[in-house]
């Protein structure tokens, strides 16, 4: 089972909801979100805990994405395997991440990890990983890829839910 934790997103959770459809479509999930504990099938592949604030990260593997409203204690301790996704033009989110080494910024920035290039049509856009991204002992190439969506969503929630798919494949 893949470890997702949501650090700090906003009351109106468009964030955690893009990231639970998104894992709902590819294998299910569980979620605890603060207020609910369910499942969204009988064996899910990834388990999403939604947070305002993280101090320590104590299983392997884990995947945090940081949201607009995290709050940062004084130091944070990552897992070095730990992978932190972030929209690289929110500067709370960048703070939030730093102690990580593994972090994927996600924008529509040409310095960024991951991007939109294009889109086939509002439900299918095509997004690039622009460098070369380790997960484990693994080694993602850069490439182009279409992400089939159930429903418009913005940049970041867009982005980090691609991430949320090419990091589990």
């Amino acid at each position: 089972m893949k470890n997702i934790i949501i650090w700090g997103d906003t009351e109106d959770r468009i964030l955690t909801d893009a990231i639970i459809n998104t894992c709902e479509k590819y294998g299910g999930v569980s979620v605890f979100d603060g207020q609910r504990l369910y499942c969204s099938c009988d064996d899910p592949e990834f388990s999403i805990c939604c947070t305002k604030c993280l101090r320590e990260i104590g299983v392997e593997n884990a995947v945090v994405i940081i949201g607009y409203s995290a709050e940062k204690p004084d130091d944070v301790k990552w897992n070095d395997d730990c992978i932190c996704i972030i929209d690289s033009t929110d500067e709370r989110s960048v703070y939030c991440a730093e102690g990580c080494k593994n972090v994927i910024g996600c924008s529509m920035s040409e310095r960024d990890t991951i991007g939109i290039c294009g889109c086939t049509d509002e439900l299918n856009p095509m997004i690039s990983l622009k460098r070369a991204l380790r997960v484990g002992k693994r080694l993602i190439e850069p490439c182009d890829f279409i992400f089939p969506l159930a429903n418009f969503m913005p940049v970041f929630p867009l982005l980090a839910s691609s991430v949320v798919v090419l990091v589990d494949k």
